[in-house]
């Protein structure tokens, strides 16, 4: 029988988490940013329309907003250990090796063939590092964001008729 160190597995997969959430943060953040800037531009073109008093602060709300929740986000969200697993083992094309090993560990009775790929998957993850987990930014979405941004910084900067 091969003598396994319990958590092991698990401190190598703590980074992986954290690289996991970045990713999920980043991917979130280009697919919302468009409906930010198109609240910015709103409040800005209704400041045109309306007197508001203090517009240009009002507008930055949407943005803060978004910030806040993508940080929120970033850092409140749990991600428990097999979802870790499961993804880094779709994301690296790992074929379950990771998930498999945190599934067996938990089972009172282990045989020859469970610390086997208990052990397996302890070399794997020894060789991985966070930077391998791919980060994903919706190019898109971003574009969309550009024409409400421009035309919120447009109103933001031009004289307003409201101001006067």
């Amino acid at each position: 029988m091969i003598t396994r160190t319990p958590g092991q597995l698990h401190r190598k997969l703590q980074p992986m988490a954290w690289r996991l959430r970045i990713s999920d943060a980043l991917a979130l953040a280009s697919r919302s940013l468009w409906i930010a800037c198109v609240l910015v531009a709103l409040i800005l073109l209704l400041g045109w329309i309306t007197p508001i008093e203090h517009v240009r602060l009002w507008a930055l709300l949407p943005l803060l907003l978004w910030l806040l929740g993508i940080v929120g986000m970033l850092l409140l969200r749990p991600m428990p250990l097999p979802m870790v697993a499961r993804r880094v083992d779709a994301a690296l094309n790992l074929r379950e090796r990771l998930a498999t090993a945190l599934e067996l560990e938990s089972l009172t009775a282990h045989g020859d063939l469970d610390d086997e790929q208990h052990a397996d998957a302890e070399q794997t993850a020894a060789g991985l590092a966070p930077k391998q987990i791919p980060l994903h930014v919706h190019r898109r979405p971003l574009l969309w964001a550009l024409a409400p941004l421009a035309l919120g910084l447009i109103l933001a900067f031009a004289p307003n008729p409201q101001d006067a």
